[in-house]
């Protein structure tokens, strides 16, 4: 799976905390995403931290090769915590690819 990252307003030490907690989150998309080509999956996360708010907003998109007609998978979570706004985020995207898998296997499945 190629993944690209992007931060925006981060300190160091939250730039590091974000690329270490991200890079153990990435098994569960690894484990779904068996079946591709790794090179073929994409997943783009970014994160920005909002000073005023004391906040962080991590965004997700991920594109499937098979799945490009049922769209791109995006998600995207707000916290006060990077650990959470990661988990929340990636909760999400998880369900999006679960779907997203069943109906290529239907599909699959239907065609064959």
């Amino acid at each position: 799976m190629q993944v690209h990252t992007r931060t925006q307003n981060l300190v160091d030490d939250e730039k590091s905390l974000f690329m270490e907690y991200l890079d153990k989150k990435l098994a569960k998309f690894e484990r779904l995403i068996g079946e591709f080509d790794p090179d073929m999956v994409k997943l783009d996360v970014s994160i920005e931290k909002f000073n005023k708010n004391d906040a962080f907003k991590v965004e997700m998109v991920m594109e499937l090769p098979k799945a490009r007609k049922h769209g791109t998978l995006h998600s995207s979570e707000d916290s006060r915590d990077i650990r959470k706004a990661i988990d929340l985020a990636q909760d999400k995207m998880l369900v999006q690819m679960k779907r997203s898998l069943e109906k290529l296997h239907h599909l699959h499945q239907h065609a064959a």
